[in-house]
């Protein structure tokens, strides 16, 4: 599978990569140290939550992420892969993944949900009621209970 690199996931990369710079400081008291108002933040001056993909596509061939490859071209191939959520790991923002649908080649697919610092009440009641309209694939009912399963021959 060749890297599906835009430059929409450029940007955003270039984006998480700023609010990783002005991630906000720990409280000490110090109103200099108080925890400053960062990009991420104003993106929920309208909105409760933001709503995207967990990956930009299905789960990619097996070896296509290998390490043997250079450094540069991985790199780009997992940054493209996983362009929706670096924005909560580097701006501190609470977020949840949750199963949701099925992608092509009958792979279950999956839903990244953000919300302001403080949401985590608001993420977690959201995603209960996703599973409740829509009920999480259940990988474990294909599998066959032990009591199913053929003797062991001797």
């Amino acid at each position: 599978m060749a890297p599906t690199s835009t430059p929409v996931t450029s940007t955003r990369l270039r984006r998480a990569m700023r609010l990783m710079r002005r991630t906000p400081r720990r409280h000490t008291g110090n109103p200099a140290a108080a925890p400053r108002r960062t990009a991420l933040d104003d993106h929920f001056s309208d909105v409760d939550v933001l709503l995207s993909p967990v990956l930009t596509h299905p789960a990619p061939e097996i070896g296509e992420h290998a390490p043997d490859q250079p450094f540069e071209l991985l790199f780009a191939k997992l940054i493209d892969y996983v362009a929706f959520t670096p924005f909560n790991n580097v701006g501190g923002g609470p977020a949840i993944a949750v199963p949701h649908g099925m992608m092509s080649g009958n792979l279950p697919g999956s839903v990244h949900i953000s919300a302001p610092r403080g949401g985590e009440r608001t993420l977690l009641e959201l995603a209960y009621e996703l599973e409740q309209v829509s009920p999480f694939p259940r990988i474990a009912t294909a599998v066959p209970r032990p009591a199913e399963l053929p003797a062991a021959a001797d």
